[in-house]
């Protein structure tokens, strides 16, 4: 992987301000008092405290966290919101780690990797599922491969990229997303997503590598997004990590 970066903010601190179009028109095209919403607030307590325990140290890979946007948490509504860059101190890799936990659905569902990097002036080259593996067990997601003009110090962009909806499990896509939205019991449970981002050259094995490393740690995190309730059992979804 290439050593000469720029921050990994300065990817991620941009994408908030692409979204906006595609929420201002969500918002246009229902109204919010059909009932009053479920009280989500010990839920989305729990989630935060999971979040907070996250380490800013794993292996050789050390966390920085990363300013986020007025404009994201204005556009976003996040119960949670954390950016992080994690560099390697044996290979030097650096790893953007970003994950969001929005109180409402309809409010992640304009924040996509399709949508905002190519907003940024990122052509997109590739989109595949990929299967990654955990000690334990595996997740699907979607690696979404970004280039842009041969004149630019970084011109590739890995994006691995997943969802994980309360009471249901994890996506690769927010296919399952925008049904929650649509779902009355479920909307303001919110939603969360994780994504990876490796800017310049890195390979496969670097990729699954970091994935393990970095989310590995997240599981108790992820769990608690899945789980509304202790009484509630989450049911299998397409790539979902139970």
């Amino acid at each position: 992987m290439s050593m000469n970066k720029p921050r990994i903010q300065m990817i991620i601190e941009r994408l908030s301000i692409f979204v906006s179009i595609a929420l201002i028109a969500g918002a246009g095209l229902e109204s919010r008092h059909f009932r009053p919403p479920p009280d989500a607030s010990a839920y989305r307590q729990r989630v935060k405290d999971a979040a907070a325990s996250l380490p800013m140290s794993i292996g050789d890979w050390t966390a920085t966290n990363e300013e986020v946007e007025p404009s994201a948490i204005q556009l976003l509504h996040p119960n949670v919101i954390l950016s992080r860059e994690y560099r390697n101190a044996v290979t030097g890799e650096a790893v953007g780690f970003l994950f969001v936990d929005v109180q409402d659905a309809r409010d992640t569902v304009g924040h996509y990797p399709p949508v905002c990097y190519p907003a940024q002036g990122w052509s997109t080259q590739v989109t595949a599922p990929v299967t990654r593996r955990l000690p334990d067990r595996t997740v699907t997601l979607t690696e979404y491969t970004f280039v842009r003009g041969v004149f630019d110090e970084d011109a590739a962009l890995v994006v691995d990229d997943f969802f994980v909806l309360p009471g249901l499990g994890t996506a690769p896509d927010r296919d399952p997303v925008i049904a929650a939205a649509k779902d009355l019991s479920r909307r303001f449970y919110g939603v969360a997503q994780i994504q990876l981002v490796f800017v310049g050259e890195s390979t496969a094995q670097q990729r699954q590598a970091a994935f393990e490393d970095l989310i590995t740690p997240a599981r108790d995190l992820i769990q608690t997004v899945q789980t509304i309730d202790t009484g509630e059992s989450t049911s299998p979804a397409k790539g979902d990590l139970q």
